[in-house]
């Protein structure tokens, strides 16, 4: 596989990432091999990336999401949750971090501070939930 065309389809038949086509994963793969100065580690790290964000993606999201939208109930205790989210102390690196992971935004490996905050930002929520 010395083409790195051909590595990217690999990676593509390789992985599954809920949420991505093959086309999808390519492309992604792609574009983390662009400037870098290891290619196939880059298109590789980012496959994975996106793997975990579709693991993390559910537990986040199920803070607001409404399970009956006609039920009225249902609507209050998405729209209190939320509330509470946003009520919660967090500084503003740690709102940065939240909203990217709700949003499905990749935290690149690199940025230790923002991954750092992220989990912060989760232990806070965890504990005024409790």
């Amino acid at each position: 596989m010395s083409d790195p065309e051909s590595y990217v389809r690999w990676l593509s038949r390789y992985f599954y990432v809920p949420g991505y086509a093959a086309e999808d994963l390519q492309q992604e793969a792609r574009i983390a091999m662009l400037g870098s100065p290891y290619p196939r580690r880059a298109a590789r790290l980012r496959i994975l990336d996106l793997l975990k964000m579709s693991q993390r993606r559910p537990q986040l999201r199920a803070l607001v999401e409404v399970a009956d939208p006609t039920a009225l109930e249902d609507i209050v205790d998405a729209r209190l949750r939320l509330r509470q989210v946003l009520d919660a102390p967090l500084a503003p690196r740690e709102r940065e971090a939240l909203g990217r992971a709700v949003r499905g935004e990749p935290i690149p490996r690199t940025d230790k501070a923002l991954q750092s905050a992220l989990v912060r930002a989760r232990r806070k929520l965890r504990a005024e939930s409790s």
